[in-house]
């Protein structure tokens, strides 16, 4: 087996595939994740406001139709995909060495993914409710509307496709498949784990999403890391969402009030509950999968980080630099309720 895969990799090398990821595709896709998904919201924006005045129509009420909001979230799925398929294709990266999607499926591991996607749903939904009105009494203005209301079983299922299964894929191919695993072989396993979560958050962009986002992006990553196979965080991915848009549909109309101490109480400790639920799900995929993720190519990538490492940390410093900007411009935006 072990010769057969050393033949693999001597193939690839001879017609010069790339057969790892390192920092600085990770630093690079990251800074892609950002600015890419603007440059397609501003085409749609000039293609949205030449149809609104070819055709006569109010721009504000063309760009408030669910079709025309909706199209701007699968242009934002559209983009991720984007820079993962021309990044692959312009480093001649080989796609089967680097992204870990394997047809063998652990039934346990599965069943811990599904787990680790209700609790963090259940146990953080009511403690990021209570963040947000937080926020709301300090003058900023969360908004987390979609663009299909929730009051149809159509329009729910349409939601999850959207705003679930293609973020899940598309996402995931980027952060997890490129910008965690780069990341894998410049840091220690926790530091990776820790900054692929910022990456994750920050790419979110704005301070409503600032908690949730971190824990979910270190979750996936740690999913990742544990199964090397990226198949479980796009399933955990999907199902966060799916979960959430769901509770949308069935708690339609409903409010949420935190008008009694115990109503400021009982989310914090629902929320501690959910870490430690969390935490050994976490330990529970760890000994079922007995991973040993990333020492097969320690020794290869050493060389290479001696010889490149100024190049990542200079990609590294221009990244974290244009995603603070982004995520505090955005957060300014939501707080003068733009």
């Amino acid at each position: 087996m072990k010769e057969n895969q050393i033949k693999n990799i001597e193939n690839k090398q001879l017609n010069n595939k790339r057969t790892n990821l390192n920092s600085i595709d990770s630093f690079k896709c990251f800074l892609y994740s950002l600015l890419v998904p603007v440059l397609f919201s501003a085409a749609y924006t000039f293609i949205v406001m030449m149809l609104s005045y070819i055709f006569k129509i109010d721009y504000e009420v063309f760009t408030n139709h669910w079709l025309v909001k909706g199209c701007m979230y699968i242009l934002n799925s559209a983009a991720f995909l984007c820079i993962f398929l021309y990044y692959y294709k312009k480093n001649n990266i080989s796609f089967n060495d680097t992204i870990n999607i394997k047809t063998k499926f652990n039934a346990i591991s599965i069943v811990i993914t599904i787990a680790l996607a209700f609790v963090l749903v259940f146990g953080f939904t009511n403690f990021i409710n209570l963040v947000d009105y937080v926020y709301e009494l300090m003058g900023y203005a969360p908004s987390g509307d979609l663009p299909l209301k929730l009051n149809t079983l159509s329009n729910t299922l349409i939601s999850i496709v959207l705003w679930a299964l293609l973020p899940a894929i598309c996402e995931e191919l980027l952060f997890r498949g490129i910008i965690f695993k780069g990341l894998t072989q410049k840091f220690k396993p926790l530091s990776a784990i820790l900054l692929g979560g910022t990456m994750f958050m920050l790419m979110h962009g704005s301070l409503q999403q600032t908690v949730y986002q971190l824990v979910l992006g270190v979750v996936l990553c740690i999913v990742y890391y544990y199964t090397q196979n990226i198949f479980y965080p796009m399933l955990l991915h999907f199902l966060n969402n799916a979960i959430v848009i769901f509770m949308g549909f069935l708690q339609n109309e409903s409010a949420i009030s935190f008008n009694s101490a115990w109503s400021y109480i009982w989310p914090i400790l629902v929320m501690l509950v959910a870490v430690g639920a969390t935490v050994c799900l976490i330990i529970g995929l760890r000994y079922n999968t007995k991973n040993k993720y990333g020492n097969a190519i320690q020794t290869e990538y050493e060389v290479f980080k001696n010889e490149q490492n100024n190049l990542s940390n200079k990609w590294f410093i221009a990244s974290f630099v244009v995603g603070i900007v982004f995520w505090v411009s955005n957060t300014v935006a939501g707080w003068f309720g733009y």
